[in-house]
């Protein structure tokens, strides 16, 4: 019986992990691996499936316990490096037994499951919704007439930023000219 000496690769399916902070996340990850030893490895696993099965389990294991360490944050952001080495060096002690050794483990995606989804663009749906609503009352304000004047207030724009200055000056009187920092 003959095995392959290259580099092959394992495609494990996506995988739904909680992380530390309780949050759900969709995970797909792949691993490098050859086999060192092929009699261990034929005697243990006997063929590729067979060692494709036994990768699945360990790494599939060793992914849920160090993500689960991390908050979802930590997890896309700066720690990911640490989490692969860390799950990489773990599957390869787990699986020297059957003549694999693991090269690599990275994970290829991370999603948040539809009803995650959902749930994070309703909060930032009703957040935009409340910004809005503030600024149309801030506009309803700056609009009204004056109660001590009598008129209605007028809105001036400096041209830098959308920064807005309210004219409270006497009726009649010429409005205030902005600095301008503009260089010529």
């Amino acid at each position: 019986m003959f095995f392959d000496a290259r580099i092959l690769d394992f495609d494990a399916k996506p995988e739904e992990i909680t992380t530390t902070d309780k949050k759900y996340m969709n995970v797909d990850s792949y691993s490098k691996w050859r086999i060192v030893n092929p009699l261990t490895f034929y005697t243990k696993v006997r063929t590729i499936q067979g060692a494709q099965a036994r990768l699945d389990d360990i790494v599939r294991s060793q992914l849920r316990v160090a993500l689960g360490r991390y908050t979802l944050i930590e997890v896309v952001s700066h720690k990911r490096q640490e989490i692969m080495d860390a799950v990489t060096s773990r599957s390869r002690e787990l699986l020297k037994p059957y003549g694999i050794e693991i090269l690599d483990v990275r994970i290829k995606r991370t999603d948040l499951p539809a009803e995650n989804a959902r749930a994070i663009f309703g909060r930032m749906k009703a957040e935009r919704e409340r910004q809005a609503k503030q600024y149309r009352s801030e506009g309803r304000e700056a609009s009204a007439p004056h109660p001590r004047h009598g008129r209605q207030g007028t809105v001036h724009h400096s041209g830098r930023c959308g920064q807005a200055v309210r004219d409270s000056t006497r009726p009649g009187a010429t409005p205030r000219p902005l600095k301008s920092t503009r260089m010529p």
